[in-house]
């Protein structure tokens, strides 16, 4: 990845008189978050002084990274001479995230960095599903759904966060046992309780009963 280190040049070398002022040292987040595909983001919006005293300004260039003082070589924003904000998407990997902005000129000659804000992004709350089910080994050709032999609580599909934990509690009806536990398909034995501890992806439990 290239990235951008702090700049040493000086733009008195091209004979510019441009004071550029510096980047508010105050993020304002705005509290709009967004699912982009695998994961939340936020939408936070930088703010700085705007050089009114030179015309040659054409715009400003915002630019990011995740240590302090080093940006990626292309900035994730650009304005015009006469805006001094821009909204950036942020991913929610608990991560700092460093900014700084720098003016640029007609001619494409680019000042400084202005001072250095940072903003720690939350980490995403991700979250699986554990779908339950209770089967019956047991019918009859009168009633084939007769004998559902037991229950599974909680029943259906539960939501539960990455690294929690959920446990299941088996009750077979009276005259029946439980077979065996389906767990993603492998076979547990015969557990009244099932629990999935640190839990990191979507999960299946499935409970058979049968005739005692």
């Amino acid at each position: 990845m290239n990235v951008k280190k702090k700049r040493s040049r000086s733009w008195q070398h091209a004979s510019l008189q441009i004071r550029y002022r510096f980047l508010f040292a105050l993020l304002f987040l705005s509290l709009f978050f967004f699912l982009p595909g695998t994961g939340y983001s936020t939408i936070i919006t930088l703010t700085w002084d705007l050089n009114e005293n030179s015309e040659d300004i054409a715009g400003y260039k915002v630019y990011t990274g995740t240590s302090a003082g080093t940006y990626g070589a292309e900035p994730v924003c650009y304005t015009d001479s006469n805006e001094n904000s821009c909204a950036v998407s942020v991913s929610n990997d608990g991560k700092t995230h460093y900014y700084a902005v720098t003016a640029y000129n007609k001619a494409g000659l680019e000042s400084d960095y202005s001072n250095e804000v940072s903003y720690k992004a939350p980490a995403a709350l991700i979250k699986y599903t554990i779908t339950s089910s209770s089967l019956s080994t047991y019918s009859t050709a009168a009633d084939p759904t007769s004998g559902t032999g037991g229950s599974i609580y909680p029943s259906g599909s539960v939501t539960v966060s990455a690294g929690g934990t959920c446990t299941f509690q088996i009750r077979p009806s009276t005259g029946f046992k439980i077979s065996r536990v389906l767990v993603d398909g492998i076979n547990k034995g015969t557990p009244t309780s099932y629990t999935f501890s640190n839990v990191k992806a979507n999960h299946t439990i499935v409970v058979l009963f049968s005739p005692e």
